[in-house]
């Protein structure tokens, strides 16, 4: 028996890798993602229990930890993947 992947449309479903590079490249862009910077955490905050019944696309929203390695503050950063 082989397991086939399938793509789950649900607004639960786990990050993906292109949601994982968008949420870089935003952050990047933004100006949060320099050489001294290190993605510390992130993860996929939960969509509201409701947006499982609705029809269309759910807001994909990340939680992003960002360390400062030359001893700056650290930053803790909510972006959209939508």
């Amino acid at each position: 028996m082989t397991l086939a992947p399938t793509d789950i449309a649900s607004p639960f479903r786990l990050a993906t890798g292109d949601e994982i590079l968008e949420v870089r490249s935003v952050l990047s862009s933004g100006g949060h993602l320099g050489p001294q910077h290190r993605i510390a955490y992130l993860g996929l905050l939960e969509p509201p229990r409701a947006a499982a019944r609705t029809e269309g696309q759910v807001d994909r929203r990340f939680r992003v930890f960002i360390h400062d390695v030359s001893g700056g503050a650290p930053r803790d950063l909510i972006v959209s993947a939508t």
